[in-house]
Order: structure tokens, then C-alpha cells, then sequence
């Protein structure tokens, strides 16, 4: 008997894929990185608050999929990899055809170095086709942990790869929560949630609450002029 397909995974990837797209948008379209890093005046305070929002709100959606990936595990094949490799060059490739034919992309050095090595471009699909390689590895952790272990990597996860990277990232390299290291965390975390059977029925509170207080602490420092942090 085959298992009934979850749609409601299916509905959370399509919100994922929306939520980094936005994130895309407020960062670059309506430069708030570029605010928040250079300090350029390019935005009002009241557009700054509205963008650091809406961001707080759709971050998350890379960490959905790394953590969607641990849930379900990855099953390594080589054809799996070769599919993540080929489909990445021939979009890149096709994107970037694209860009040369409209004018929006000069074909030079710099062009066609991106054109041989992609994945240079986008850590997630780098450290995504480095997490499918070592899924049979990661997916033993997952299997043989005990509840008791996972609780300690967790806390472990909290102490040094958010709150001490949060103020000083020279050495365990989260780079603000977009590096392998993190990406591998998440997976570990997913498939602990499905392996322990965590549930939370108020999760959509949480995500909205801390959402909000990510909100106001970014905001904070970013009138205290504390622009990397923020």
C-alpha cells in the first residue's frame, strides 16, 4: 500500500520559496543590506522598520529547507547529485544567456568564471550538494542519537553557534546563519524532530512572537548605530 502523500509539507515549501524570494527583494531591490552594512542613507527610518519586518518575518525560509531536508533524510544516489549539479549549470546557464541577450550581463572573465563554477555563487546550493553526500553519514547521527544526546546538541547549537556567534563569529564560522555548518545543524534538527516526534501546537505563535521581538532588537541597533549587528 502506498503512503499517502503530506501536501501540507508541499504547501510549506512553496511558502519557503516565497519567503526567500521576498527576502531576496528587501535585502537587494529595496537595499536594506546595503543600508544596514554601508550605513548610506538610501531609506527613511519609517521605510527601514517596515523592511526589517517583513524580513524578520520570511528569513527563516532557507532554514525550512534544510530542515525539511533532515525530516524526511536524504537518500544519497549518485543520480540524485547529478541532478542537483546539471540542473544548477543549465539554469545558471540559461539565466545568465538571458542576461547577455538583454543587456543586462556583459560576458566577461568574471562571467564566465560564474559560468564554470555556479555553486561559488550560492552557498545554499554548494553546502546542499555537500549535506546530500554526507547524508548517509549525518543520517547515522540521526539514528543512533538519543533523546538525551539530541537535547545536548541543541543547547549546544543555542549557546555557541547563536548567541556567541552572534556577537563574535571568528571561529565557529555561522556567518549569520548562511554557511554548511548551519546547514548541517538544521538538518541534524530535522530529523531529530521527526525521529522524537516533537510536536508544538503553538508554533505559529512562537514564529509570529519572536519574529516580532527579532523586530524591535534590530531596529534598537539599528538607531544605536550598531549597523553590524543589526
Amino acid at each position: 500500500m502506498l503512503k499517502k502523500r503530506n501536501y501540507n509539507f508541499d504547501i510549506l515549501r512553496i511558502i519557503a520559496m516565497l519567503m526567500i524570494i521576498t527576502h531576496h527583494i528587501v535585502i537587494n531591490d529595496f537595499g536594506l543590506q546595503k543600508y544596514l552594512v554601508t550605513n548610506e542613507m538610501i531609506l527613511s527610518n519609517k521605510q527601514t522598520l517596515i523592511l526589517i519586518i517583513i524580513n524578520s518575518f520570511v528569513v527563516i525560509g532557507v532554514n525550512i529547507f534544510f530542515l525539511l531536508s533532515g525530516y524526511f533524510k536524504i537518500k544519497l544516489s549518485l543520480k540524485k547529485v547529478l541532478n542537483i549539479i546539471i540542473s544548477v549549470y543549465l539554469i545558471y546557464g540559461l539565466v545568465t544567456l538571458i542576461g547577455i541577450l538583454l543587456g543586462y550581463v556583459i560576458l566577461d572573465k568574471t562571467t564566465i568564471i560564474n559560468l564554470i563554477n555556479p555553486f561559488g555563487l550560492y552557498w545554499f546550493l554548494l553546502a546542499y550538494l555537500i549535506i546530500t553526500i554526507l547524508s548517509p553519514i549525518l543520517n547515522l547521527v540521526i539514528e543512533n542519537i538519543t533523546k538525551t544526546q539530541a537535547k545536548y546538541f541543541i543547547i549546544t547549537l543555542i549557546i555557541f553557534f547563536i548567541l556567541y556567534a552572534y556577537y563574535k563569529d571568528d571561529v565557529v564560522n555561522i556567518h549569520g546563519g548562511y554557511s554548511l555548518i548551519w546547514g548541517i545543524s538544521l538538518y541534524l534538527i530535522g530529523g531529530f524532530i521527526n525521529k522524537f516526534k516533537i510536536k508544538n501546537k503553538n508554533g505559529i505563535f512562537y514564529y509570529f512572537l519572536f519574529a516580532i521581538i527579532n523586530s524591535i532588537i534590530i531596529y534598537l541597533l539599528f538607531k544605536a548605530n550598531k549597523f553590524d549587528l543589526a
